[in-house]
């Protein structure tokens, strides 16, 4: 089939595989998803996610958001549907199904085909643009939310909406560190875990557990930098932290991290350069498949010629990068990384054409 690729990769078995099935890094195939094959308006995505009923589902940087069910293409923006924005900025399954929009003019939520929008016309939301979403256990919703407005500090931060009222979190009301809040997740616990960008120093991540804040940072905890770029939780309920470019400015070295987190008092580095010289601490997107492994996508550091963009997996201290691996797989940077529940990998890669499918055999 035209520009459709199915490439099969020999198994590769890492050490003591025959011991620990953990440690053996399976077949695969995959297949890229563009505009010429596929109902993709646009290669641009920005972000993919899996629903409930294994759809996925797609946003694109001006193009609006697209669902895939495995068969057809289903594609809404602002001509068709009540999205604010065809810019996605963020995207998120919450555990009813729904799917919550985040765009840079305010939240859309699809809710078995039922829109509703909120905006600085009808909520409490001061700022539009949607940097990252999550629902905790009782449907609550938590934004991150900024504004370019000369009045940033007042009207951007975390917002809570309970069905009914809007709150907003920032500096002056809660020990929040920086406005902009890239990533937010709940946990089984219902504690709301945030990662934060960071200004003039002050960022890193903060923990909400029942109505108690903690802030962690380079100054209680082994963090390299006060910069969280993606939260991704574990089923055994790790925090798996990254970051791809904080600007070390003593140095001027760009770098990044990789932290395994159990949320009380281990830390553990898994920082990919640290463990393969092939590799770059620029995270730029992390998941966790079915079996516990980790995916991770990394950058090219212009001071590490030998390091190209790569998609790895890392697994009980072992990293494989499949994209060295897969014969012709594109060098490409990638935004995000999903995982449907029939352990199927879901690759962001908008150089590349657009989405590609990693399929275990």
């Amino acid at each position: 089939m035209k520009n459709k690729f199915f490439i099969i990769l020999l198994s590769v078995l890492m050490t003591a595989c025959c011991k620990d099935p953990v440690n053996q890094i399976p077949t695969f195939e995959y297949q890229i998803f563009n505009t010429t094959n596929s109902g993709l308006p646009s290669s641009f995505i920005t972000h993919v996610v899996s629903d409930n009923s294994n759809n996925i589902w797609i946003g694109t940087f001006s193009s609006g958001l697209v669902k895939y069910d495995g068969a057809s293409w289903t594609c809404y923006n602002t001509g068709n549907s009540k999205l604010p924005n065809d810019s996605i900025t963020s995207l998120y399954i919450d555990r009813k199904n729904r799917v919550l929009v985040g765009t840079n003019r305010g939240l859309a939520i699809l809710d078995q085909g039922k829109w509703t929008t909120y905006n600085k016309t009808n909520s409490g939301l001061q700022a539009e643009n949607i940097l990252s979403i999550c629902s905790d256990n009782n449907d609550n919703i938590w934004l991150g939310a900024v504004t370019f407005s000369s009045d940033f500090e007042a009207l951007a931060g975390l917002y809570f909406f309970d069905g009914n009222k809007w709150s907003l979190y920032n500096r002056k009301n809660s020990i929040l560190p920086y406005e902009a809040i890239h990533s937010i997740v709940c946990d089984k616990d219902n504690v709301i875990w945030l990662g934060t960008a960071q200004n003039l120093g002050k960022g890193g991540l903060v923990r909400i557990k029942n109505g108690q804040w903690t802030l962690y940072s380079n100054d209680n905890s082994p963090m390299k930098y006060n910069v969280i770029d993606r939260i991704v939780l574990s089923n055994n309920g790790q925090l798996l932290l990254s970051s791809d470019v904080p600007f070390e400015w003593k140095s001027g070295v760009l770098d990044g991290y990789l932290y395994l987190f159990n949320g009380l008092n281990s830390w553990f580095d898994i920082s990919p350069s640290t463990n393969n010289v092939n590799l770059t601490n620029r995270v730029t997107a992390t998941t966790f498949d079915k079996n516990g492994n980790i995916w991770v996508a990394t950058s090219i550091d212009p001071n590490k010629p030998t390091a190209d963009y790569s998609l790895s997996i890392y697994s009980r201290s072992n990293w494989t990068i499949l994209s060295s691996i897969l014969p012709n797989f594109p060098r490409t940077y990638i935004p995000d990384i999903t995982v449907d529940s029939s352990n199927n990998i879901w690759v962001a890669a908008p150089d590349a054409g657009g989405l590609i499918k990693l399929i275990e055999k």
